[in-house]
């Protein structure tokens, strides 16, 4: 009584099956380059919104300052502090960010050169 095993794929060319297996990488390469691309897109959200947030504080100093000046905010040494460090996080995440992009971008279209026959991304997955 001999057990064969049935064989989990049907009868493929090997050519074919490393075809297949290919393609199945290249694609999970993609998908996850498109996923760092989407994490860098947080970072960058998140650095604007640093850049931004210290104009909110310096504008409402001013505003409810008694004489409406920007030499008004010197007095308060803890929000300049505040709004210093905002900004230099901010722009290390921005930039960041920026460079990271670029990196991901650069090696999609390097996969899509090389497997540009084999792979298509839907539309829009491609942009810069």
């Amino acid at each position: 009584m001999s057990h064969e095993r049935e064989p989990s794929m049907p009868h493929q060319p090997a050519r074919e099956r490393i075809g297949a297996d290919l393609q199945e990488l290249i694609i999970e390469e993609l998908k996850f380059l498109l996923a760092e691309i989407r994490t860098s897109m947080a970072s960058l959200r998140t650095g604007l919104m640093l850049l931004v947030l210290p104009l909110l504080v310096v504008s409402t100093i001013i505003v409810t300052s008694k004489h409406h000046n920007l030499l008004s905010i010197i007095r308060h040494p803890v929000a300049i502090a505040l709004c210093s460090v905002m900004v230099l996080s901010g722009a290390y995440l921005v930039i960041k960010a920026f460079l990271q992009i670029r990196v991901y971008n650069h090696q999609i279209a390097t996969i899509q050169k090389k497997y540009g026959a084999m792979v298509s991304l839907p539309d829009g997955a491609e942009d810069d």
